[in-house]
Formats: structure tokens, sequence, C-alpha cells
């Protein structure tokens, strides 16, 4: 099975594979990034796969919408919550979202995605610092 043809329906139910492929990648991506700049590399455990799941469950749990994400932005309460799930870890996320995205997705389709988010964050004046 190539994993560019995997088919991803929904993104708030992903397996802890895939979270694991994508976390991968996108810490590839970043330690890119962080290797130009001489800055400590980044790595994915289960534990870190965990707790993006948590975050994940927790969004989905509060109904975070669109309209709480324009408005509100991050979820607090959920990050809390996945913190706490972890003896009150402090847990963030660089929420990056598109309005109208709908699935199905390939897991490529999802990892083109974290690549823009890459760009956006690193130029959009306010992100790396």
């Amino acid at each position: 099975m190539k994993r560019k043809n995997v088919k991803i329906s929904d993104l708030n139910n992903l397996s802890e594979a895939q979270i694991t492929d994508l976390s991968l990648y996108a810490s590839s991506l970043i330690n890119q990034i962080r290797t130009a700049f001489g800055t400590t590399q980044t790595s994915v455990s289960k534990g870190s796969v965990l707790a993006a799941d948590r975050v994940s469950d927790g969004y989905v749990a509060d109904n975070w919408g669109w309209e709480a994400i324009t408005h509100k932005r991050h979820d607090s309460a959920a990050l809390d919550r996945a913190g706490k799930s972890f003896n009150s870890v402090s847990i963030g996320e660089n929420l990056n979202t598109w309005q109208g995205l709908t699935g199905p997705f390939t897991l490529n389709d999802i990892k083109k995605y974290v690549y823009e988010a890459m760009l956006d964050f690193m130029f959009n004046g306010n992100e790396w610092n």
C-alpha cells in the first residue's frame, strides 16, 4: 500500500500510526529550519503523539469549530485538560487552518497542508522569533 493513496475521511479520528507519520513529517520540516538556525532539534515520542490526540479530542469535545477559531483562536480549556492528563504539563499548539476544506483527503494532501502551514508560520511576521 502506498502511503500517498491512504484515504482519510475524518481528520478528527486519525489512527496512532497516522498521527505519528504526520508528526514525524512536521518534525522533519521544523528540524530543517532549526538546523539552518543552529537551534535545538524536535523529536516525536509516543507521549507527544498521545498529547496531539488528546488536544484534538478536546477541540472536538468542545465543538471548537470555525467560529470559535476565528473569534477565540486557541481552545485553552482543551489544551489545559490535555496537559493535566500528563500531570500538569504545559501543552500548546500552533493552529493553522483553512475554512471550507472538506475530505476525504489522502495522507499526502494533509502533508501538503502541513507544509503550507510551516511556510505560513515562517513568513507571517510573528511566529518565528
